[in-house]
């Protein structure tokens, strides 16, 4: 079996039970790789704007969650929308979140940056269907 191309995994969640869940839950299914855990869009932006061009550091997949204090989901989606032209390579983003307004569920699948919501808590499968994989 191929290797899976997501070896590289960005989790952005203001909430620690969430990023230590999602982290623990990837690597029971399989997910060996590297785990860049960020508490905040803002740190996770200042990451991948200091590593740009340095496609080894950079994430594979983004699970991002939408309602954060500082900078929200809608505001990271901005400033990577800034940046993307910089990157070395252009990380799949989705969506993981519990949100269920509307209007955030429409913006969100309008965005072009966004390849589907996941809604919380996690459905490792779900993800794995939706990048059209069999395992980590």
């Amino acid at each position: 079996m191929s290797m899976t191309p997501y070896r590289k995994i960005m989790l952005i969640d203001d909430n620690p039970i969430d990023l230590f869940l999602n982290r623990n839950l990837l690597k029971r299914e399989g997910m060996d790789g590297h785990f860049m855990e960020h508490s905040s869009g803002a740190s996770a932006l200042e990451y991948l704007v200091d590593y740009a061009q340095e496609s080894d550091r950079l994430p594979d997949l983004i699970l991002l969650d939408i309602q954060m204090p500082v900078m929200d989901g809608f505001a990271f989606l901005e400033g990577l929308r800034d940046l993307r032209p910089r990157l070395a390579c252009v990380p799949e983003l989705f969506i993981l979140s519990s949100t269920t307004n509307q209007d955030d569920i429409r913006a969100l699948r309008a965005d072009p940056l966004v390849r589907r919501i996941l809604k919380k808590p996690l459905e490792v499968d779900l993800l794995k269907k939706s990048l059209g994989i069999d395992q980590f």
